[in-house]
């Protein structure tokens, strides 16, 4: 079986965090990193290059390419 495709919804401040620990293991090869989505797409497109990941267009496009998400979001 291959690495496990994660992804992450919400780039707040706990989203960023959850990137940034992805982003490390991905470098490492324990996981694949396949984005970032946030309906502030400035605060997604900043979170995405400080960590050097990709953004998705749509929450969808990224669920399609992820076996599982971290969606940190306010409740």
């Amino acid at each position: 079986m291959g690495s496990i495709r994660v992804g992450v919804v919400g780039t707040g401040a706990l989203g960023s965090q959850h990137t940034r620990i992805y982003a490390d293991m991905a470098r490492v090869g324990l996981l694949q990193f396949s984005g970032v989505y946030d309906a502030d797409s400035t605060r997604a497109a900043a979170i995405a290059e400080k960590f050097g990941v990709t953004v998705a267009e749509s929450m969808e496009a990224l669920a399609d390419r992820c076996d599982a998400l971290s969606v940190v979001t306010p409740t």
